[in-house]
């Protein structure tokens, strides 16, 4: 069973009050103890039992145990209380004030009830990790000073309590020596010219909310919370480490970084960096802050990324095209506004009505629809920027090519069997649809010879490549009337009737032959164009009636076949 050591109604006035308990009980009874009194608990803690214990202390009370209030204990002026052993705690079912509180020993302190320090909190060795409760600094003189606070001696703020100051001085730098675990020092610096107030101040592992570009991050967030709205003007200093243990993100760079304020979501406070000692070697101070008065007001420290952007190529194309210019820019979150420069100065590019000329003007590629003559010479460039910075690609030109002159010629009429000249103009390399029917559809003046009215598509490139098209529409009359053989001509050489000739709109084909009354054949032809002149062995034959023969087959695929009579006259 443990010694405890209970005591009546008494008052230490002077001297050394030394107990070698391991449990320093007060059984409901007042213990006063009086200033320059010493009561030095070795080997035990203090326990103030409840209904009815009360302790006051106006000297100092030094305990290697636990430090247990449940009921009333009061510190006086200038009174301190040490805590020298290993592992001890600071709790009890009621809220402890402390005139001045002095963290020693050999292991660290942990706070299980809130506690507040009327006049200074000083660190010696060790950490004091409060957990779900809040270590209150309050208003007294001198201002609830922290001292020795280091890298190995600090608030750990290791879940949702805070290190509170009551009555933040103005014109003054404060300290709230805080870190989110032990052996990460992350201390925080305010300095509030404005309306004296209640700050809370916490450090939590991670970026919450998170960013979407966390790596580029200190992976903390710094809750720094006033008790009244309005009315501040702090200037904030936020520590990190950057040796090991390391707080930076995996793409944080200290030289791009500033601090980001969020009320709801991330808004950018610009400041400075720079070095800081006492283990935290870097840390980001920004002033001018008006606004800690939400209740989940947070801070990081992010990395501005360093903007950049390949710049677009000049186009050169025909009229009536479409093209593309296009940047790469690095970076996350980074926003786009093409700018289109007629001659006029450079403007934002927007939508221009439901049959827009531009498209994609707020992404890293612009489309640039079916523009015309006028387009040539506008430039056109980037705006790439985030929330601090905006840089401009280099201009790029678009030149445009007038318009291709594609012409066909004129619509004509044919005799079906007949052919026709096209005639077309206007560029350096010609094709023509269809191809049947021509003689050389890749020129511009083939003979067409179609057997149904037919209407050729001209394509037209000009020396530029700039292409048009053009049409012409050859009708064909299949009207062919009857196939004819004169049965008398003259072949005088008076120039009338002199040739004998198969008249015929539609022949194809023929195999017309003239036999003399003897029937030896004077005459034959395939070819309707070609005639008898009366001639047999290059000599003009007497007048007389010679026999004829006709066989051949129309462009519709009739079959002709006609034999009569033909007199010679002279």
């Amino acid at each position: 069973m443990k010694k405890q050591l209970l005591l009546a109604v008494f008052t230490i006035f002077v001297g050394i009050g030394i107990t070698k308990a391991q449990l320093f009980t007060n059984d409901k009874v007042n213990v006063n103890i009086t200033s320059n009194v010493y009561v030095n608990i070795q080997g035990g803690g203090l326990l103030n039992v409840t209904g009815g214990s009360t302790i006051s202390n106006l000297g100092s009370i030094i305990l290697t145990g636990d430090f247990v209030n449940n009921d009333s204990f009061n510190s006086g002026a200038n009174s301190y209380v040490k805590l020298t052993g290993a592992a001890q705690d600071v709790g009890g079912t009621s809220i402890t004030t402390f005139n001045n509180l002095v963290i020693d020993g050999t292991a660290n302190k942990t706070i299980s009830k809130q506690t507040n320090v009327a006049d200074s909190l000083k660190f010696i060795a060790n950490y004091v990790l409060i957990g779900t409760n809040n270590l209150v600094l309050l208003s007294g003189a001198p201002g609830g000073i922290v001292s020795g606070a280091a890298a190995t001696k600090y608030v750990v703020t290791n879940s949702t309590g805070s290190l509170i100051k009551k009555s933040v001085p103005a014109t003054a730098d404060f300290l709230f020596p805080v870190g989110n675990v032990v052996a990460n020092y992350e201390p925080v610096i305010l300095n509030n010219t404005g309306t004296v107030d209640t700050f809370a101040v916490r450090v939590e592992a991670g970026v919450n909310p998170t960013t979407g570009a966390d790596p580029e991050c200190v992976q903390l967030t710094y809750y720094v919370l006033e008790s009244n709205s309005g009315g501040s003007n702090a200037s904030l200093d936020l520590g990190w480490n950057s040796a090991s243990p390391n707080d930076e993100g995996g793409s944080f760079v200290r030289a791009n970084a500033y601090m980001w304020q969020n009320d709801g979501t991330w808004n950018l406070i610009p400041g400075t960096m720079g070095a800081l000692g006492g283990g935290s070697v870097w840390h980001y101070k920004t002033s001018g802050i008006t606004d800690f008065s939400s209740t989940a007001d947070r801070f990081i420290v992010r990395t501005h990324q360093i903007l950049s952007t390949t710049n677009p190529n000049p186009v050169s194309s025909c009229a009536v095209s479409s093209t593309t210019f296009s940047v790469t820019a690095t970076g996350s979150n980074v926003n786009y506004q093409w700018q289109v420069n007629c001659g006029g100065g450079w403007s934002d590019i927007t939508a221009a009505g439901s049959n827009p000329t531009y498209a994609n003007w707020t992404t890293d590629t612009l489309h640039v629809n079916s523009f015309v003559p006028a387009n040539n010479g506008c430039q056109y460039r980037c705006m790439v920027y985030d929330l601090i910075d905006t840089i401009y690609s280099n201009p790029a030109t678009l030149t445009v090519f007038p318009y291709a002159n594609a012409n066909a010629g004129s619509d004509t009429t044919i005799v079906i069997g007949q052919s026709v000249q096209l005639d077309g103009s206007g560029g350096t390399s010609y094709s023509w649809t269809p191809a049947s029917g021509l003689t050389d559809p890749n020129s511009p003046n083939p003979i067409a010879s179609p057997t149904t009215t037919t209407t050729y598509v001209l394509q037209v490139t000009d020396g530029n490549g700039c292409i048009d098209f053009d049409t012409v529409t050859v009708f064909v009359n299949d009207n062919c009337g009857d196939v004819f053989v004169p049965n008398a001509f003259s072949p005088n050489g008076d120039l009338v009737n002199d040739i004998e000739y198969v008249h015929g709109n539609c022949l194809k084909d023929l195999d017309f032959v003239i036999y003399d009354r003897w029937g030896e054949k004077v005459f034959e032809s395939t070819d309707l164009s070609k005639g008898w002149d009366g001639k047999f062995k290059g000599e003009l034959m007497n007048p007389g009636v010679f026999v004829y023969y006709l066989t051949g087959t129309t462009f519709k695929g009739d079959a002709v076949k006609m034999q009569g009579n033909i007199t010679l006259f002279k």
